[in-house]
């Protein structure tokens, strides 16, 4: 009977450890599926913040002026960017961008494999999406931040469209000097609106963010132009362009210069 009563008592346990495990996830999957489909305040991620600009009539750039934070920042709808920019960056950024959800489970699986070989934080998996998560809030690199980020990406994600998230990221990723945004990059080092980049010059600056001090073009062109040469490789590599488009881009000169933004009839 002591035996019957012990086992009967075991079985019960079991029994109730199944039952609060089940409760549990099922109170986990509920406060998720919440979370995702809770209201969500997208602007603070998706606007940009804007230099002050005084245009012609047909939208040209008469002249402008440094935002509140000091910095250029002129921000454009994705349809005036160029394409090759477009595709640059998410070929050096964010190679399964249009496919994931937020977050990149390969991205983070290979970073994991390689931090814990190199015995020190060698890659990272942050999206795009994560990164606009970042300029808002500035999270730190901490588990606790990058967690954060990932569970803003996931919600971005949910309340926003794919190409809202990349012209956030486009107008408010970081090029260099006091540069904000690729419309400004463009016109300070190639004289031009990020509509009318070359294949080779939007593959210069979609490099830019990922260091922007150590491949500023004006003062490390080397660096600058190997750094171009691997987003004109991954490209190809992911089919955005042909191997004659990637050898004639690669012959092509870094051709970055000092420009200054236009400063016409500033009264």
């Amino acid at each position: 009977v002591s035996i019957r009563a012990r086992t009967g008592g075991l079985v019960h346990a079991a029994w109730r450890r199944k039952r609060w495990f089940a409760a549990a996830a099922f109170a986990a999957s509920v406060a998720l599926a919440a979370g995702l489909l809770w209201p969500m305040e997208t602007r603070r991620y998706l606007d940009a913040g804007a230099s002050p600009q005084v245009l012609y009539r047909y939208g040209k750039l008469l002249c402008a002026f440094l935002n509140d934070e000091q910095q250029w920042q002129f921000s454009r709808p994705l349809a005036e960017i160029s394409p090759y920019l477009i595709k640059a960056t998410v070929a050096a950024e964010d190679q399964r961008f249009w496919r994931h959800f937020g977050v990149d489970p390969y991205a983070v699986a290979r970073a994991a494999i390689q931090n814990v070989l190199g015995a020190r934080i060698h890659s990272g998996a942050s999206t795009i999406t994560m990164q606009v998560v970042k300029q808002a809030d500035d999270s730190d690199r901490s588990f606790a931040g990058k967690a954060a980020q990932a569970w803003q990406a996931i919600r971005l994600e949910r309340h926003a469209a794919k190409g809202q998230i990349l012209e956030a990221y486009l107008n408010g990723a970081p090029y260099g000097l006091n540069l904000v945004g690729c419309e400004s990059a463009a016109r300070r080092f190639f004289g031009k609106p990020a509509n009318e980049l070359t294949l080779a010059e939007a593959a210069t600056l979609a490099a830019l963010p990922k260091s922007p001090v150590g491949l500023m073009p004006l003062k490390s062109p080397r660096a600058a132009l190997a750094r171009r040469n691997y987003v004109l490789d991954r490209m190809a590599a992911e089919g955005s362009i042909t191997a004659d488009d990637r050898r004639r881009a690669k012959a092509e000169p870094l051709g970055a210069s000092w420009h200054d933004f236009p400063q016409l009839a500033p009264h």
